[in-house]
């Protein structure tokens, strides 16, 4: 490899390092867009193996969203929880589960007020849909829950 080729690649590998601890939020803008790109979100620090104590705090900030159109957008969440408090992230997934596309979404806000009053909206209507807001659960690595069939032992 001669010498500009190597420059190259050293410049490339530290803007992707740069890029790396300093992600951009990407959120969906348009319905326009694909389900792979519907599934954007940044990833967070506790995410990286850091502080599980930031992570609880974090998803204590958060709520998640059951039963949303998969017309729903960002920008269309955004304006609806957004008289609630400063919203730091809407994540919007969507899978096919038995032939049918189901679409959930995670807002995360500023303080975790403002995520406990935007439980208000449980059951409330967005895209012609019911939808339920819940707190987002602490997730436990490892845990599976008490599925019988997984049991260790007799």
């Amino acid at each position: 490899m001669n010498n500009a080729a190597s420059e190259t690649k050293a410049e490339l590998l530290e803007e992707l390092e740069s890029w790396s601890k300093h992600p951009v939020q990407v959120r969906r803008l348009s319905s326009s867009l694909s389900n792979r790109e519907r599934k954007a979100s940044v990833p967070r620090e506790h995410d990286k193996g850091g502080d599980n104590l930031l992570g609880n705090e974090v998803d204590s900030c958060s709520i998640f969203l059951r039963n949303i159109s998969t017309d729903t957008n960002a920008s269309v969440l955004e304006e609806k929880f957004q008289r609630f408090g400063t919203i730091n992230r809407i994540t919007i997934f969507s899978r096919k589960s038995v032939g049918k596309l189901k679409c959930y979404a995670y807002i995360e806000f500023d303080n975790v007020e403002s995520a406990d009053r935007s439980l208000a909206l449980n059951k409330s209507t967005i895209d012609d849909r019911t939808i339920d807001v819940l707190k987002k659960r602490n997730n436990v690595p490892g845990w599976r829950g008490n599925n019988s069939r997984f049991l260790r032992g007799r």
